[in-house]
């Protein structure tokens, strides 16, 4: 049984190929649209950002500290803490989901694809600034070699399709339930070829 301390201690993963959210122990955390562009930028990056520079990105027209200083707040009530509450630098190390997905210790290909979602950084907000539009930009289109490169060195692990027998498609697909066919068996009269004097009348048909 897992407990709410369980998920208090669990590690934070930041999801980024889809739709971009906050995960403790699998569960979803609340984290508005702008705290989750701010999260991407940091950890994406790997390098810190000037807090003015972080509110002149998400609110370019006006009140940008302000709003920087209550986002911070509310990310801190969700057990994110970005650096010192006083310190003019923000700072994530975040692991994402394309980290554990690349570090998958080769899982049922099937399942490792499932993971992938429609597209890496949806949803994100880019509040009209340009320099945030094109980091996103930047950004997807890194994640997508990322994940190229991922799947080249996953389907190289992947073995070599087993050869197949003659008629072994077909025993393939049985179940237990059905018997095998039998070749000496006369096909009933629906599955054999027309005569070849069809569909002219004649008193002899060769078939």
């Amino acid at each position: 049984m897992t407990t709410s301390s369980d998920h208090r201690d669990a590690p934070l993963v930041l999801s980024v190929l889809g739709s971009v959210h906050l995960l403790r122990g699998g569960e979803r955390l609340a984290v508005s649209r702008k705290g989750l562009t701010l999260l991407a930028y940091l950890s994406l990056d790997a390098q810190p950002l000037h807090r003015e520079t972080a509110a002149a990105l998400l609110w370019p027209q006006k009140g940008g500290l302000q709003n920087l200083r209550v986002e911070l707040s509310a990310l801190r009530r969700v057990g994110v803490s970005l650096g010192p509450a006083r310190s003019a630098l923000l700072q994530s190390a975040l692991p994402t989901d394309l980290d554990l997905w690349e570090e998958a210790p080769a899982p049922e290909l099937d399942r490792w694809l499932g993971a992938l979602g429609p597209a890496p950084l949806s949803g994100l907000d880019d509040s009209g600034h340009p320099a945030l539009a094109a980091w996103l930009e930047r950004q997807r289109a890194a994640l997508h070699t990322r994940v190229r490169r991922a799947l080249r060195r996953r389907l190289d692990q992947e073995p070599p399709p087993a050869p197949t027998r003659p008629g072994a498609a077909s025993s393939a697909w049985a179940g237990p339930w059905t018997r095998p066919p039998n070749p000496r068996r006369r096909p009933p009269p629906w599955t054999r070829p027309w005569p070849r004097c069809w569909p002219a009348p004649a008193t002899r048909c060769r078939p």
